[in-house]
Formats: structure tokens, sequence, C-alpha cells
């Protein structure tokens, strides 16, 4: 399947990483999640604002946030913690970028995928990336 790729100057990563990660098109995830990307406020759509729409669909979503600077950070899993935990799971990774700010990336189990327009035009590495948070995708039975 082609990559689901965001609209152009729209911050709107998150609609095309749920797309992805469930092989929807773009409009199904738009339905999906309740938005459309001519109305996203300037700083895009919240990824964890998508756990109980997900749910519905039949994809539990578990979130896993990076607090290390806290008084508490030992209780919170570490950012390698999360990214050992991702080979073979299916993700989305919220980080900050220098030039975007907050933005997601789609995580196929194996490949960090940029769904940004144009493409970048080098792929983002997991190994280097500065995690925020992670929501992990798990399919679930979906009930009425």
């Amino acid at each position: 399947m082609e990559l689901v790729r965001q609209r152009q100057g729209r911050a709107d990563c998150v609609i095309a990483c749920i797309a992805n990660a469930l092989s929807l098109t773009y409009e199904q995830s738009e339905e999906l999640l309740g938005i459309k990307c001519e109305d996203l406020p300037k700083g895009g759509h919240d990824l964890h604002h998508t756990i109980h729409r997900l749910l519905r669909r039949g994809w539990a979503a578990v979130p896993l946030l990076v607090f290390e600077d806290k008084d508490d950070a030992h209780l919170w899993p570490t950012e390698a913690d999360i990214k050992a935990q991702l080979p073979g799971r299916k993700a989305i990774i919220g980080y900050r970028d220098a030039e975007a700010g907050d933005h997601s990336l789609y995580w196929d189990g194996e490949i960090l995928h940029d769904c940004s327009t144009p493409a970048p035009s080098r792929p983002p590495n997991l190994a280097e990336l500065k995690l925020n948070n992670a929501l992990v995708l798990f399919p679930v039975p979906v009930v009425d």
C-alpha cells in the first residue's frame, strides 16, 4: 500500500498516520477521527484525543509518555523503554521537530514513516529520534 501523505502546509500528521496504521484512506481517517483537515487548529490534532475513537474502530491504543525531567520520572517509561517495546507493533510516534514543532510519525512495526508532504529527503531513524510519546496500537474486538 502506498503511504498516505499529509496535505501540504497543514498540521494533519495525526490524520495521515492513523490512515497508514489502519490501512485507511485520508478521508476515512478524517471520518474516524471526527475532524476535517481544513478545521484543524494551527497546532494540529492531539494524538491522545484519538484513543476512544480508535477503540470504537477495533484498535486499543496504549499511550506511553516520556517524563524524564519530572520528580517521579522513575514511575514512567524512559525513551529507551518505549523504543524497546516498538518492534513488531504498530504505533504512532510523537516527537518535537525543530522546524514543524510537535509532529507524529507512523511506525509499522519495523520502519518509521514520515507522512509529510513533500516527502523528507532522508527517512526518519528511530534510533536518532528523541521521543515525547508513542501510541501503540493493538487490534481488539469491536463492541457495539
